[in-house]
């Protein structure tokens, strides 16, 4: 054989090994993805136990793994996402020639089941998703968390934007978007409720939707405290760094179709992209795991979040200053972590401090960082941890299952108490 053509198949070889998927053999990759999906969780706990005993394994073929980007093909992917114990069955709809190498798209979960997917999106090229049967208990956290996962995995499967993830509903659906955001902020590029809103409880939390977009609809004729709520979140924008679009469909109570709701579609492709978590900001708790992608918040002082069930306010003042009195009673009674991050040429800081908070967990996430980077991390005056990252596979494959997090898993977590 000619000098030049061994070359030239060498080049070819070469070519072809670095194009290879790097996530290791088939079987663990087999069994990685088994571990994502199984629904029963001690079926899955045997599975991981499989996994981190493999003398074979590092947390650096986990992660190529984890964050590969699989095929996307049809438009229609069904998908079951495992979470407390059950399995919930998501229908993905897919925009005509969108594939694993397009460039991503927004993702709009509708958790009214996706009954108004079609008016919504108006043909836009959005990565629709229908969570079917998915009820879970109104403003609790097996909600918060599951279409937080929900979200994730669909961007992950379908090639969707992690910085554009929306969600939208209607009625009880709608309430649950505005205390998704609320409670797990630092997901939601936006957020499109229907006919719900906000509770007045939960204005003490609004720094949390800070680079967040509100597009919401409801009628003028809908419940008078919805109404005057979605008024007075549209006023509080700017304060709070969010940014807010009310529609009041003047003809309508409670119900749909409202005025001008088609254009949501467009809206979402024309909206900002979230942002990057900030180097320095606070998160806000009204109790225990409340969640960014930095930090959760797991212990409180209950006594600084807990709320009176009656709140005096002076007979004298007009409608609107009873509410905005109430509303300034409760805004004391919240409880935060702030964080501050500097980066160095050889290590980063992150400092945190709280108020009313005793425990929380630090989430140190790829591609942000990597093995090997040296880190120091300081509770108020405590140095908690400080050195190179060695991320553990269990702790990788576990935050991943828990979150579905897989375009930008976290490679290494950190008990914090202050």
């Amino acid at each position: 054989m000619r000098f030049t053509t061994i070359l030239a198949v060498l080049g070819v070889l070469l070519f072809a090994e670095s194009a290879r998927p790097q996530g290791g053999d088939p079987a663990l990759r087999s069994a990685v993805e088994r571990y994502l999906t199984t629904v029963e969780e001690d079926a899955a706990d045997e599975v991981l136990r499989d996994i981190v005993a493999r003398a074979d394994v590092t947390a650096q073929r986990l992660l190529e793994i984890i964050r590969e980007r699989p095929s996307v093909q049809g438009r229609s992917i069904t998908v079951t996402v495992p979470h407390a114990g059950r399995g919930i069955r998501i229908e993905l709809r897919i925009p005509p020639g969108h594939d694993e190498s397009s460039k991503p798209l927004p993702v709009l979960l509708d958790i009214t089941e996706g009954v108004h997917l079609d008016r919504l999106t108006g043909g836009a090229r959005i990565i629709g998703v229908a969570a079917h049967g998915y009820t879970p208990p109104q403003f609790s956290d097996e909600g918060r968390d599951g279409f937080a996962k929900i979200l994730r995995t669909a961007a992950h499967r379908a090639n969707g934007d992690p910085d554009r993830l929306w969600a939208t509903g209607f009625s009880w659906a709608g309430h649950a978007t505005c205390d998704n955001a609320l409670h797990r902020p630092g997901l939601h590029a936006g957020i499109a409720p229907l006919g719900g809103g906000p509770r007045r409880i939960h204005f003490r939390l609004l720094d949390n939707l800070a680079g967040t977009t509100v597009l919401a609809w409801c009628g003028a004729k809908d419940d008078p405290e919805l109404v005057w709520n979605l008024r007075e979140l549209a006023l509080r924008a700017r304060k709070h760094h969010y940014r807010c679009k009310v529609t009041f469909d003047p003809d309508k109570g409670h119900r749909l179709p409202l005025a001008d709701v088609a254009t949501l579609g467009r809206r979402i492709t024309e909206a900002a992209p979230l942002a990057p978590l900030a180097d320095r900001g606070r998160l806000l708790a009204d109790g225990r795991l409340v969640e960014n992608p930095l930090l959760r918040i797991d212990a409180v002082e209950e006594r600084r979040v807990r709320v009176p069930r009656l709140i005096p306010v002076p007979s004298s003042l007009s409608y609107d200053g009873k509410r905005r009195a109430t509303i300034r009673a409760m805004r004391g009674q919240v409880v935060w972590v702030a964080w501050t991050i500097k980066r160095a040429r050889r290590r980063t800081t992150i400092s945190l401090k709280s108020r009313g908070v005793t425990r929380c967990t630090l989430f140190l996430r790829a591609p942000a960082f990597k093995a090997g980077d040296r880190v120091r991390v300081r509770a108020g005056a405590k140095t908690v941890f400080d050195g190179p990252l060695r991320p553990e596979p269990r702790v990788l494959l576990e935050e991943t299952r828990r979150t579905g997090e897989r375009l930008r898993p976290a490679i290494a977590r950190l008990a914090i108490a202050f």
